[in-house]
């Protein structure tokens, strides 16, 4: 019995520790997985042992890629991989297949440098400033080359840790070091790396050769010997030739006087950083046992201090965390470091190529600039193009602003699609009879196929798949759609998006979001003391951000495979931007920031929007006294005029925004305090219009006051103001103001609109919406500016940045919308994405792009998020310089109408710079049209007010009339641009697209059998060619005498004008040329002859060479006089004006060259006094 149990004891004891060695097994194992991992690929263990080429490797697929890479963790429908060597991350969706690098996984069978591909296979590039000069680290070179990331696993996901730069201060290159030493620890070990003796002796002593010394000793070996003073380099006090250099050898060397005997190397302390390093990694591989020890025990040995200071290095860390839809990317600020007080960050791009596209496909970039745009791989050249924005626009905290107009950054969100070429090699095996399939990318076949047909070797590490191909008996293209969506969830206010389209220098197209967690401004010392210099001085603020960078990416699917997986609609995303429009919806929806509209909003007609402008103040003479008044250009009985107007021609949901009406009118005091301008409720008072609105039964009028908490434009007694305390300023202590980009001076320009603290808005809107809410009937306002404005704070006591910004403003919001029985429908204007949570409308939504040069398509990326989930406008219909273009563009996004209208007096407008551009406001002008553009707007939006945009298509066909059509179309316009657009479809053979100003054209002619005449005599006979006058005379153009005649004299008219330029010619040069050189030699000979009379040792050699030179210039100049003059006298007694013509052409122009050359030389020479004519110089560049 006990031995049994001893027997039990014994087996549970083995039974426990076999579970404590699986479980470490676990921990320690290439998969890190969870125990949902199963099998699948990429364990790590097969190529476990295999050396990674990261800028030479070729793989055929991703999946190949992707089976070099650890598992790190399943999660759902999703896995993560990682290489932990050069920090490349890669997320699969299990279901689709679809994977997702950091970076591109073709790099090998890339034609970039390894500079460029060390940028393509970094996570992050970090540029920062060092003593004034901007330098760039990238975590290849300076982390994973140096083996400096550490992969660790974190909840639901891993942490990427990065120490990029020279983590150790000092580099491993001993400064001086005995002569002993020396041999025995770095040459001795270097000989022998490099398969020689290790006792060789290399010195020319010794009795070596320089021929034999550089064919004996490689060429990176000596060049370290050079650095420490060459072969014969080493120093010792019984090697100085004289006292003097040995005393200076032993003040330089203490040393000496200790160890007279000391004989020593020094490495040269002129060499740069990158000499250094290279001379360290050196070291490091031939003499691998030297260490940092045994350098100290070197340099205190010789007594040697080191100077060196501490190099950059930045530490910082990626965590990629899964989730249901995706995965997550964030960089903790807090855990940034590096020494502040040497360097100064400029700027962090986080996975600057992550899911980057390969123009060698088709594909684009969806890039959010203002409704959204997107930039096909296809269409771009072969130059580095990109476009940046700041996320949210302009921060008017900053004296530098971005100069050029261009849409905002609304929403922090874009994307790539790629349509990824495969070739299928299929092969026939006899013996097993069946066929074998090997997928290639495109890239990797294109560049094997190229190079076999321009008879050239395989490009590396392409043989095996060469082989492939030529084994195969049929290779099919497959064409597999990918793509992402990114959304920056955190950070994003202190975001620049760059599309970047690489050019020569890569095949990639990328987004790249730039981030800087202190931001930093130039200003120009000159503009803000007394000094009298342009010098631009840059101060970086004392607030640091210290939350996160967080981006979220969404994979998207192929809809082949969607289909072929089964998948149901609304859990996968199309590979399209308008697939990214969806998911980007979806994910705000799941994060409470969108949701649909009420029914209310949308179960009648559109919302028509009218902003009104109120009080301005304006100058009367009353008794010939010039007096200072405010006159309203809407007032509140205005408002419901025009809305009666409208209803009853069946307009009836209306909403009025009223601009100016309140708190000192168009020029407003900020809104503390309440107070409605007389001049706007003299007839019918302001609380009587809410109450009109009130009673309404059939319709909707929506009263949106409109109050600016971010500018100011007027200060005034009791307004609650303090300039010192709730004003913005600048990094130099100065007040900022709103500025705006005038395209006439081409740059931002100030209006002294002051830019109010968002630290200190609730100051304001808190006492405000009190007596606000005061008002009976309010059920809306307009807050517009805090829909687009997000400005720093660089206060010394109270520093704030636009992340700080963005809390302000959402906290505004969310107290002005309220709740309950004090609820409000907000109205903004531009809507950036974190006020949507808040606000009910949006007017000057973008509803089109900045529309680039080199952007293909202009997409509703912004209509399809928000239709059906909120109410907006574009830019006012009015205000547009192509209204169908803007119609349109509210139709393809689903927007509704919006006027800037008053009612009266809007003539005074114009005495106001910054109110002189609404200069087509009137209601009265605009009614009609009004009217016609919302009916037809309506028409096609009403009904589907609540329902979401779900496809989009780009339609560029149009019914081409033919000639009899186009003298009765109602369109004549649009009827000419299609009978063009065909007429150039039927002969685009015919068409030559190249440069016909170049050799080009005349070498297509002649492949035409064009004729080619180059010159008048020769063209002219056309005229005379028979059929051609049989042609002219067959349409009743011209008759065979008027063809003749037009001859004659065009040959006469022409040999009549080169006769006039060649007398002209001839009388300037005999009667002002030749005699100005004969003055100027004259002078010159002189000055010659009065320097040897005074000794015959003073040289002349000047006077003599230009004398020469132009005395050759002078009898070339009577040559080709006498030359021409023959010419001309010879050609005007020829019979006929077309033998004259001919004759002109061929003997007299070529005399006129000859005698312009010898001129042209001459003028270089001769003094500028002397020339009779102006000078070229003087033509083109007298001021």
């Amino acid at each position: 019995m006990k031995k049994s149990k001893k027997i039990l004891s014994l087996f549970l004891a083995v039974l426990m520790l076999c579970g404590v060695l699986t479980g470490f097994s676990v921990t320690v194992s290439a998969d890190e997985t969870t125990a949902e991992t199963g099998t699948g690929t990429g364990t790590g263990t097969a190529e476990e042992d295999k050396q990674i080429n990261y800028l030479t490797d070729v793989y055929e697929t991703p999946e190949a890629k992707l089976a070099t890479m650890k598992r790190k963790l399943k999660k759902g429908d999703y896995e993560l991989y990682s290489d932990e060597t050069s920090g490349e991350v890669a997320v699969r969706n299990v279901t689709t297949g679809q994977i997702l690098f950091t970076n591109p996984y073709d790099i090998g069978a890339s034609n970039a440098t390894d500079s460029i591909k060390y940028q393509l296979l970094s996570q992050i590039i970090i540029k920062y400033t060092d003593n004034g000069k901007e330098r760039e680290f990238n975590s290849y070179e300076y982390a994973s080359m140096r083996d400096q990331i550490t992969v660790k696993n974190i909840k639901n996901g891993i942490r990427v840790e990065y120490i990029i730069g020279r983590e150790e201060a000092r580099h491993l290159v001993p400064r001086v070091i005995e002569n002993t030493r020396f041999r025995e620890k770095l040459l001795g070990p270097m000989l022998e790396y490099y398969g020689l003796d290790k006792n060789l002796d290399i010195s020319s002593e010794g009795g070596m050769t320089e021929t034999e010394y550089a064919a004996t000793v490689p060429f990176a070996l000596r060049q370290l010997i050079a650095y420490y003073g060459g072969r014969d380099g080493m120093k010792s006090i019984a090697r100085q030739k004289t006292d003097s250099l040995k005393e200076k050898l032993i003040q330089t060397y203490p040393v000496l006087k200790k160890k007279p005997d000391m004989e020593f190397w020094v490495f040269d302390g002129t060499a740069s950083s990158t000499q250094i390093e290279k001379q360290e990694n050196m070291i490091r591989t031939a003499a691998p046992d030297y260490s940092y020890e045994e350098m100290d025990y070197d340099h205190q040995l010789t007594e040697y201090e080191s100077t060196e200071t501490n190099p950059p290095v930045f530490k910082m860390a990626l965590e990629y965390t899964l989730g249901e839809d995706g995965f997550t990317v964030r960089l903790p600020v807090n855990g940034l470091s590096f020494n502040e007080t040497l360097y100064q960050l400029t700027s962090i791009s986080v996975l600057p190529y992550m899911g980057c596209g390969n123009n060698t496909y088709d594909g684009y970039v969806f890039y959010p600039d203002g409704s959204g745009t997107l930039f096909a791989m296809q269409d771009m050249p072969n130059t580095t193009t990109s476009v940046s924005s700041k996320v949210y626009g302009v921060d008017y905290a900053y004296h530098k602003l971005t100069g050029t107009y261009q849409q905002t950054v609304r929403y922090p969100a874009f994307g790539i699609v790629e349509d990824t070429r495969y070739y299928d090699c299929l092969e026939y095996d006899d013996e097993l009879g069946q066929q074998t399939v090997t997928r290639i990318s495109g890239v990797v076949y294109d560049a094997i196929t190229k190079a076999q047909k321009e008879g050239k070797s395989t490009p590396a590490g392409m043989s095996s798949f060469a082989t492939l191909i030529g084994k195969a008996t049929e290779i099919q293209e497959v064409v597999s759609k990918r793509g992402f969506t990114a959304v920056i969830e955190e950070g994003d206010a202190l975001t620049n998006v760059m599309y970047y389209h690489a050019g020569v220098l890569s095949e990639y197209d990328t987004v790249m979001m730039n981030f800087n967690p202190r931001p930093q401004d130039s200003y120009n010392l000159a503009d803000s003391i007394s000094v009298g210099t342009n010098t631009e001085w840059t101060v970086i603020t004392d607030r640091k951000y210290t939350g996160n960078f967080k981006v979220h990416y969404i994979l998207l699917t192929d809809s082949t495979v969607a289909k072929e997986k089964g998948l149901e609609n609304g859990k996968w995303y199309d590979t399209t931007w308008l697939g990214m429009a969806f998911a980007y919806r979806d994910y705000l929806v799941g994060k409470g920031l969108l949701s649909e509209l009420p029914a209310s909003d949308t179960s009648g007609d559109i919302p028509l929007y009218i902003e009104s402008f109120g009080a301005v103040q304006t100058t009367e003479k009353i008794a010939s006294i010039p007096v200072t008044v405010k006159r309203a250009m809407t007032s509140a009985a205005d408002v419901i005029t025009m809305y009666e107007d409208l209803a009853k021609q069946g307009i009836t949901n209306v909403n009025f925004k009223l601009t100016g009406f309140a708190n000192g009118g168009m020029y407003a005091k900020m809104p503390y305090n309440l107070k409605w301008e007389k001049a706007v409720s003299k007839d019918t008072s302001m609380q009587e219009l809410l109450d009109y609105a009130a009673k309404l039964e059939n319709g909707n009028l929506g009263i949106f006051p409109d109050f600016d908490f971010s500018y100011v434009n007027e200060t005034g007694m009791f307004d609650g103001l303090s300039l010192r305390k709730h004003v913005v300023k600048t990094i130099d202590d100065r007040y900022s103001s709103k500025r705006e980009y005038s395209p006439t001076m081409q740059k931002y320009v100030g209006y002294y609109q002051l830019a109010i603290s968002p630290a200190y808005l609730s100051h304001f809107y808190e006492k405000f919406m009190k007596k606000y809410h005061k008002l009976d009937n309010v059920t809306g306002i307009s807050v517009g500016t805090l829909g687009t404005a997000l400005n720093s704070d660089f206060d010394d006591d109270e520093p704030y940045n636009r992340e700080d910004a963005r809390t302000f403003v959402k906290r505004a919001l969310e107290y002005i919308a309220g709740s309950g029985d004090q609820a409000l429908d907000v109205m903004v204007d531009g809507g950036n994405v974190y006020t949507w949570k808040y606000v009910r409308h949006i007017l000057n939504a973008p509803l089109d792009s900045s529309r680039y040069i080199r952007s293909s398509y202009s997409v509703p990326f912004l209509g399809v998020v928000l239709h059906g989930y909120m109410n907006f406008a574009g830019t006012p219909l009015n205000m547009e310089g192509d209204v169908e273009y803007a119609k349109l563009k509210a139709i393809e996004n689903g927007a509704s109408p919006y006027f800037i209208l008053s009612y009266k007096n809007t003539e005074i407008l114009k005495d106001y710079y910054q109110l002189s551009h609404y200069y087509s406001i009137r209601y009265d002008i605009w009614q009609e049209d009004v009217v016609e553009l919302y009916n037809e707007l309506n028409s096609v939006l009403k009904d589907v007010q609540s329902k979401p945009i779900v496809a989009h298509s780009f339609l560029s066909g149009m019914r081409v009339p033919d000639a009899d059509e186009l003298e009765s179309a109602e369109d004549f316009t649009s009827a000419v641009i299609a009978l063009v657009k065909r007429t150039i479809r039927d002969h685009r053979r015919v068409i030559f697209n190249g440069n016909g100003y170049t050799a080009e054209w005349e070498a297509e002619a002649a492949k035409r059998g064009l004729p080619n005449k180059k010159n008048t005599p020769a063209a002219l006979p056309a005229l005379i060619d028979p059929k051609n006058i049989a042609l002219m005379e067959e349409f009743g153009v011209l008759t065979k005498v008027e063809m003749e005649s037009r001859y004659e004299v065009e040959m006469e008219h022409y040999a009549k004008v080169i006769n006039i330029e060649a007398l002209t010619m001839l009388e300037m040069a005999r009667k002002q040329l030749l005699p100005a050189v004969n003055s100027y030699m004259s002078e010159l000979a002189n000055t010659a002859a009065s320097k040897l009379a005074v000794s015959e040792n003073i040289s002349v050699r000047s006077e003599t060479k230009t004398l020469t030179k132009l005395s050759a210039d002078a009898d070339a100049m009577s040559d080709a006089i006498d030359t021409l003059q023959d010419a001309v006298d010879a050609t005007k007694a020829l019979p006929s004006e077309a033998d004259k013509a001919v004759a002109f052409h061929d003997n007299v122009l070529p005399a006129m060259d000859a005698l312009r050359a010898a001129a042209d030389d001459a003028e270089t020479i001769c003094g500028e006094d002397y020339w009779p004519l102006p000078s070229y110089s003087k033509m083109l560049y007298y001021v």
